[in-house]
């Protein structure tokens, strides 16, 4: 049984959510991250339909841990610059 990982640090959670979206980017069918939050040890498995929600949780826990050590976090999202125009013909 793996170790279960503190949810209230989110660079530990960012490391074991990063592993588990290696393993199922390798091909692996579906991969388990255990975690305590609460004092309540929580099992949460991930299949191959939902790796979208994964890497969406390891964004989330990245800019978490970056916010925590003073970094910027990554911006994810740009947006259109209002100088670029469309040039008729």
């Amino acid at each position: 049984m793996p170790e279960a990982v503190d949810m209230n640090d989110p660079c530990a959670r960012a490391n074991e959510l990063r592993q588990a979206y290696w393993r199922l980017s390798q091909g692996a069918q579906e991969t388990e991250v255990t975690y305590q939050a609460n004092g309540v040890l929580r099992r949460v498995r991930y299949a191959q339909p939902s790796i979208t929600h994964l890497l969406n949780e390891l964004r989330a826990a990245e800019n978490e841990c970056a916010e925590l050590q003073g970094l910027p976090a990554r911006r994810r999202r740009f947006a259109i610059m209002g100088s670029a125009t469309r040039q008729r013909l």
